[in-house]
Formats: C-alpha cells, structure tokens, sequence
C-alpha cells in the first residue's frame, strides 16, 4: 500500500462556505459523528496492519532457518561424538563399546560432558524460544487486524444505522 492511501481513503472536507447552509449542518454532524468513531484511525491501523503482519513473517522465516542451522550444529556434534565412540578399541583391538546399549549410554554421558555439544544444544533452545516468540506476535498481528477489521465493520453498520435514523426524521 503506498504511502499516503490512508488519507485517500478519508472523507473529503468540503468548503463549508459554498454549501448551503442545511448542508453546512449535515456536514458538521457528519464530521462530528466520524469524529466521535475515529473512523480515521480505525482505517490507518487497518490499513498499516498488513505490512505489519508481512514483516513479521519475514522475522519467523528467518528465526525458523535459524532453528533448523542451529539444529544441524547439534547433529553434526553428535555425529563426530558417535564416529569417535564407534571407533575406539580396547587393548585386543577390539571395539571398546560393543554393543547399542553400551554405545547409546557412552553417546549419552559424552553429549552432557563435551562444552561445544552443550554449547550448541544451548544455542539450538534458544533459537527454538526466538521462533516460538515471533509466532506468538505474528498470531498477536493477525488477531489484533481480525479485530479491526470487525470493529470497522460494526462501526460502519452503525454509521448506516444513525444515517438511517437522520433519514427517517
């Protein structure tokens, strides 16, 4: 939306001293009335609230790669952690840890002992809590827009409900 389209959009002022003067007095309630709606603001918000919403998006796709990179960090320490448990040998050159089991609890132990795992698991939560944060304000972003645009809408039923009235005096 280009800048500038919100005061496109707004109820043009005319020059009061070229209407006749009923039409000065309709004019004057109607800009009252629109006044007491803030039917200006209402449009700017909504009118700002997409762009809003898309750049906020954009803030989800870029924390979500960050998880997924910071996610691949951690995989990649834990694959170098299972080559070298799968390739130690005892004494008779044998595999030190023979079994899954016994693998599976060394992996295990060497994860909560090595810094750059911890380190990288650490960095991995936190990117998770960043992604989960920027859905949260853009689901924030969508329900605040829902919400002006109902609040829009129900503003103009009752400036349709009061121009009705006036009508029928």
């Amino acid at each position: 939306i280009p800048k500038g389209a919100d005061k496109q959009m707004s109820i043009p002022k005319v020059n009061l001293q070229l209407a006749t003067p009923m039409v000065r007095v309709n004019l004057q309630k109607a800009y009252a009335v629109l006044s007491q709606f803030d039917t200006t603001n209402l449009k700017e918000q909504l009118l700002a609230y997409p762009e809003r919403i898309r750049e906020q998006k954009l803030v989800v796709s870029q924390r979500r790669q960050a998880l997924k990179d910071a996610e691949l960090a951690v995989k990649e320490i834990e694959a170098a952690l299972i080559v070298e448990i799968a390739s130690e040998v005892n004494e008779n050159n044998k595999p030190k840890y023979s079994n899954v089991e016994i693998r599976n609890a060394e992996l295990f132990a060497r994860k909560k002992t090595s810094p750059e795992y911890t380190f990288a698991e650490a960095d991995r939560r936190k990117a998770e809590a960043e992604l989960e944060e920027a859905q949260a304000e853009l689901e924030r972003l969508q329900d605040k827009f829902k919400a002006y645009r109902y609040i829009v809408r129900l503003t103009a039923e009752e400036l349709a409900a009061i121009n009705n009235l006036s009508e029928n005096e």
